[in-house]
């Protein structure tokens, strides 16, 4: 999908047409995904991992650490927001 959005409205747009995108997708595509090679290119290197190991060691790090970088910039611009909100019981 084009990353174009500019207001939040268009980005709901966006996840719905995601969440729908991957519920068309039949489970059986996903049998021994784990096993599957995902080859890309980051900071001018080509990497390539294997499935699990991308998931576990490159992809969930990552969204972290933007994740928290994310939350430290609205706690730096004074926007209340505390672990309630992450666990969602805020």
């Amino acid at each position: 999908m084009a990353d174009v959005e500019t207001d939040f409205e268009q980005l709901y747009a966006r996840i719905d047409k995601t969440v729908a995108f991957l519920d068309s997708l039949a489970p059986s595509a996903f049998e021994g995904a784990e096993n599957r090679i995902v080859q890309f290119k980051a900071g001018g290197e080509e990497r390539r991992f294997q499935a699990s190991d991308y998931l576990l060691h490159y992809a969930q790090p990552n969204f972290y650490f933007h994740l928290v970088t994310a939350y430290d910039i609205l706690r730096q611009g004074g926007v209340e927001i505390g672990k309630r909100d992450f666990l969602g019981a805020a």
